[in-house]
């Protein structure tokens, strides 16, 4: 590893109760190789943050790690999910923060290694999610859209979500099941529940940001602030 990047990671340690490092970059980048010493050298666990890595058997397309090249450093999220299920970002938000948490409770440090930029984004920048999608009331929503075109769906939306309902097309079908989906599971209209931009929006927290590092995979190293 680049002395300079040891040298400024061990700096950023020393200032932040609440370290995050975060490898981010393509395929065959050497993310994993740089993972591995950076995680031996601060004490680190890694937590994945490539999306197909989720999955089980998905092992040679995704350039997964094998076990024996772990070299003894903890890895976290990886072969969670059969091929079949699906995970959202909402999903992974919430669970990798929780294993940050643990990791950084035990004294060790938490490296979020990926190139998922979404799904690295929804931990470093806290971005206002919607809820986890539940697939038994989705597909009851969707349902009764297909009933009659949407038509009693989107009067149902015009009543609990009126501000949702004006930017939402009565034909946009996905939209309208997951504005009232999000009624349904928050008991509160998606316009209030969620920013006005959606449900991307960073929530910028200056101690958060003080507390993470980006270490690329070409060498260099910079400290995240908030503006």
């Amino acid at each position: 590893m680049n002395t300079d990047i040891a040298r400024t990671i061990d700096v950023f340690l020393g200032d932040t109760s609440k370290p995050l490092i975060v490898i981010l970059g393509p395929t065959a980048s050497g993310k994993t190789s740089l993972s591995i010493e950076v995680a031996k050298h601060v004490g680190g666990e890694v937590i994945n943050a490539d999306s197909r890595q989720f999955y089980k058997y998905l092992d040679i397309g995704t350039a997964k790690i094998a076990e024996e090249k772990m070299d003894s450093v903890p890895h976290h999220l990886i072969d969670v999910f059969d091929p079949k299920e699906e995970v959202t970002v909402g999903w992974f938000q919430s669970e990798a923060t929780k294993v940050a948490d643990d990791i950084i409770s035990r004294g060790k440090v938490p490296l979020l290694v990926g190139g998922s930029m979404l799904y690295v984004s929804s931990v470093t920048d806290e971005l206002s999610l919607g809820p986890v999608p539940n697939a038994e009331l989705h597909q009851r929503l969707m349902d009764e859209y297909d009933k009659d075109g949407g038509k009693s769906l989107y009067k149902r939306l015009v009543k609990i979500d009126p501000d949702a309902a004006a930017n939402i097309h009565q034909n946009n079908k996905p939209r309208i099941v997951r504005a009232v989906e999000i009624y349904e599971i928050l008991k509160q209209p998606k316009s209030k529940a969620i920013s006005a931009k959606g449900e991307l929006r960073p929530r910028c927290h200056p101690e958060r940001s003080r507390g993470m590092t980006q270490v690329s995979w070409f060498d260099s190293a910079h400290h995240d602030t908030c503006d």
